[in-house]
C-alpha cells in the first residue's frame, strides 16, 4: 500500500483480510496501524524499495507456463 508517496508492507499473513489502516495526517512520521475485528494487529512497515528489490523469495509450488509449453512440443 502506499500513503502519501511512501510505500508500505504488512505481514502476508493479511492478504485478503478486511483491515482497517489508522494514521494522523498531521503526523507524517507516525506509524500507519492496521486494525482487524477490533484489535491492533500490527504497526505498518515503511518498504526499502532500494533493498526490496535484492530479497530471495520462495518460488511458489504449482504449474508453470513453462512446463505447459513443454506439454505441448
Amino acid at each position: 500500500m502506499s500513503l502519501g508517496g511512501v510505500i508500505y508492507e504488512v505481514d502476508a499473513a493479511l492478504v485478503g483480510a478486511l483491515v482497517t489502516l489508522r494514521y494522523d495526517p498531521s503526523k507524517p512520521k507516525r506509524a500507519v496501524q492496521v486494525w482487524a475485528k477490533g484489535e491492533k494487529i500490527q504497526d505498518a512497515r515503511v518498504v526499502d524499495v532500494h533493498a526490496n528489490c535484492f530479497v530471495k523469495r520462495e518460488q511458489p509450488e504449482g504449474l508453470r507456463l513453462a512446463d505447459l509449453a513443454e506439454e505441448e512440443d
